[in-house]
């Protein structure tokens, strides 16, 4: 079991990292199982957002626009994340966008993963679904909101 690891969640403007970008990141940091904080930041993401993307996230032009800058908010990220281990679901998909940031930046880190969606599809063969919401209502996880990155990591 693990007792200390960073959950993570992230929102963009796209499903592809190469192109599209980060709007929002929050993660939950745990060690010794117990909740030591969280991290929350909006991105401006220098581009007007798809209706599609509003209407999943919430997330308007204007909330946005008044984001923290990439890099910076990157940078406090990694920092707050340390070297613990990613937790989240479908991490990887999230990951790819960080790594493409790093790539951009000529780093290269190693970062290691559990993956709540591969352990649900494991643990869970007969479950209708795997997405996170599915799930929260599955174990009776009260949300507030969905397809926020903090809400959503708190929620895995």
């Amino acid at each position: 079991m693990l007792k200390d690891y960073i959950v993570v969640d992230l929102e963009m403007t796209g499903l592809n990292p190469k192109t599209d970008r980060i709007l929002e990141i929050g993660a939950v940091k745990v060690r010794e199982k117990q909740v030591l904080g969280t991290f929350s930041r909006l991105i401006r993401p220098e581009c007007n957002l798809d209706a599609k993307i509003v209407e999943l996230t919430g997330i308007t032009d204007d909330m946005a626009s008044a984001g923290e800058e990439l890099d910076t908010a990157v940078t406090a990220f990694l920092e707050f994340a340390e070297d613990l281990i990613w937790v989240g679901h479908n991490v990887q998909f999230d990951y790819k966008y960080i790594k493409q940031w790093e790539v951009n930046h000529r780093m290269e880190k190693t970062y290691y993963s559990v993956d709540t969606l591969k352990i649900a599809r494991k643990c869970l063969p007969s479950l209708e679904k795997k997405t996170l919401d599915y799930l929260c209502t599955y174990y009776g996880i009260q949300r507030t909101s969905r397809h926020r990155a903090l809400d959503d990591a708190v929620a895995n």
